[in-house]
């Protein structure tokens, strides 16, 4: 009979001790949903672009849409549109770019469009 209740009261503090830890992680992952995105930033903007760039030259030249030399000049595109856009870091002292920084940087990235 002791066994049986202490088996008991093990189980049960298992249980109370899981669902502690379960509320725990459900509290701390809202934490991170309640954070304010930057959607509408300038440098938001041109993040996407580059991102869904670099992404979609690998599946070009899988697919035989673009040639390794494409690809390549395209991949130099990118990381130029990379290294001016951590210079307009620099030159305005946070990670935000102007309007018109924003609009040659797009310009840049359009380059790709056509052969991509």
């Amino acid at each position: 009979m002791k066994v049986h209740k202490s088996c008991l009261l093990l189980v049960l503090l298992v249980g109370l001790v899981a669902s502690v830890q379960a509320q725990v992680k459900t509290a701390g992952s809202n934490k991170a949903s309640t954070r304010v995105a930057v959607s509408n930033s300038n440098i938001h903007s041109v993040n996407i672009v580059l991102r869904q760039q670099m992404r979609q030259i690998p599946k070009d030249l899988k697919a035989g849409k673009i040639t390794k030399a494409q690809a390549q000049a395209a991949w130099e595109n990118l990381k130029n549109v990379r290294r001016q856009e951590l210079e307009f870091f620099k030159q305005n002292g946070q990670k935000e770019i102007t309007p018109e920084q924003k609009t040659q940087l797009e310009q840049t990235l359009s380059q790709n469009t056509g052969s991509i």
